[in-house]
């Protein structure tokens, strides 16, 4: 079996390992709940894409790993939507895979974000230093994209499954033809 790393916000290797395929697939949801809760939001979206790329080790050791990128204007949407937008990336990995009936476990999900998920309005914020009132507004965002995405009652559920999918086989979606929901 191939195995790929999973890299920490800050670009450090984690300890666990997953299968390509699982890191794929995790890539392409991530991606997928950026696209349909921006379009959704308003946003205008360009592309979804996501690649395969190789990593150095410090040692000189190499390992792959799939990155992937939904490129669209955030600047467009109001600073609440853009958040909303930013971590529904890992909204949606949460939905796809980790989601049970129980309350969400949003801890997790800081992990799952990038730092360009942490940036709104062209500054980025660092989840160990920010304040309460920060933080709370980010918990807010977290809500209201699981509200849109969660698999029991979603309105977005079908529309982030079908995005995934075509992003896992495409690995590259040309979205400038699909417009906002109105």
């Amino acid at each position: 079996m191939s195995e790929c790393v999973t890299l920490d916000p800050q670009g450090r290797e984690r300890n666990r390992r997953m299968d390509v395929t699982t890191n794929k697939h995790r890539i392409a949801w991530h991606e997928a709940g950026h696209a349909v809760v921006g379009r959704h939001l308003g946003m205008p979206l360009t592309m979804v894409s996501i690649w395969q790329t190789k990593y150095t080790r410090p040692n000189g050791s190499t390992f792959k790993m799939w990155v992937g990128e939904a490129r669209g204007d955030y600047g467009s949407l109001s600073t609440h939507d853009q958040r909303v937008t930013s971590v529904a990336g890992a909204v949606a990995v949460y939905c796809w895979y980790e989601e049970t009936s129980e309350k969400p476990d949003f801890e997790i999900l800081v992990d799952w974000m990038s730092p360009a998920d942490w940036t709104i309005d062209d500054v980025e914020h660092n989840p160990d230093t920010m304040s309460e009132t920060e933080e709370a507004l980010w918990y807010k965002a977290m809500w209201q994209a699981y509200a849109l995405l969660n698999r029991t009652n979603g309105p977005l559920w079908r529309e982030l499954k079908r995005e995934a999918n075509k992003v896992i086989r495409k690995r590259f979606v040309s979205t400038l033809n699909i417009r906002a929901a109105a």
